[in-house]
């Protein structure tokens, strides 16, 4: 699992020219950080291999993850005072 802490160093999205790309997402994101900014952790699952990443950079979240296959994902159920976000980008 990768994680990253409170900054968003741009780890996670690859270079992408498109400005209006860029700006679709970060509206997107701004929708999906109204949940995710009050979570411990924001888990994206299994991104496909052409996603460059913006939306989750974009995310504001206090952890960020990337697993890539939802079986890396342990067992929060039994975890009561951490609240956890999972991103399933593209793939429903």
């Amino acid at each position: 699992m990768k994680q990253i802490g409170l900054k968003n160093t741009g780890i996670w999205a690859k270079e992408d020219g498109s400005r209006w790309k860029k700006y679709v997402y970060a509206l997107i994101a701004a929708e999906i950080s109204t949940t995710t900014e009050f979570c411990d952790e924001c888990i994206q699952i299994a991104p496909k291999q052409h996603d460059t990443g913006l939306l989750f950079e974009a995310i504001r979240a206090k952890t960020k993850s990337l697993v890539d296959n939802i079986d890396e994902i342990r067992n929060h159920r039994s975890e009561k005072e951490k609240r956890y976000a999972f991103l399933i980008n593209g793939r429903v």
